[in-house]
């Protein structure tokens, strides 16, 4: 609300009762104030999860030249994970090559795939005591679809992965 506005009129309580929103808002879907407050609630308290859960990791093949990404990989498909989520790390499984790595990943759906994260990571190959890789995204609302490219140092790479999560309820 500006200084100028009158603070009885109803749009002005309907903009301020909009931006406060319900206890059960998620930030990334509502963008109120509760829905803040629950995201970083359920942030903090709730268990992580893995992708994929009880299978082997995701391979993704890089392009055949030096830093080029390949082709999109999907990860986790669409309706796989029925809440809000975001990934905190990436989990390197397999490396075909001991050299430096760059992977991008992207939410959305096929041809409407939008960059979330992007991160580098050195791999040997074989894969000794992996690290896992930190990473940040904005919150995925409900059912979203995650997909990722590969680069490479040496070109013609590929690395398996899968991912740390956690959902938000």
């Amino acid at each position: 609300m500006f200084l100028n506005e009158d603070p009885k009129t109803t749009s002005n309580v309907i903009e301020i009762n909009g931006k406060v929103g319900e206890s059960t808002n998620i930030w990334s879907q509502d963008k109120t104030v509760l829905g803040y407050t629950n995201v970083a609630y359920q942030h903090i308290h709730k268990s992580a999860q893995c992708y994929p859960s009880l299978a082997d990791g995701v391979v993704i093949a890089g392009g055949a030249g030096v830093w080029t990404l390949g082709d999109f990989v999907e990860i986790i498909p669409e309706n796989a994970i029925p809440t809000a989520f975001d990934i905190h790390w990436i989990i390197p499984e397999e490396a075909s090559a001991s050299t430096v790595y760059e992977l991008v990943l992207y939410s959305g759906t096929v041809g409407n795939e939008v960059e979330i994260a992007r991160v580098r990571t050195r791999q040997s190959n074989p894969v000794s005591g992996a690290i896992s890789i930190p990473v940040q995204i904005p919150p995925q609302v409900a059912n979203s679809r995650i997909s990722a490219k590969l680069a490479s140092a040496v070109g013609g790479s590929s690395l398996t992965i899968s991912l740390f999560y956690h959902q938000y309820s």
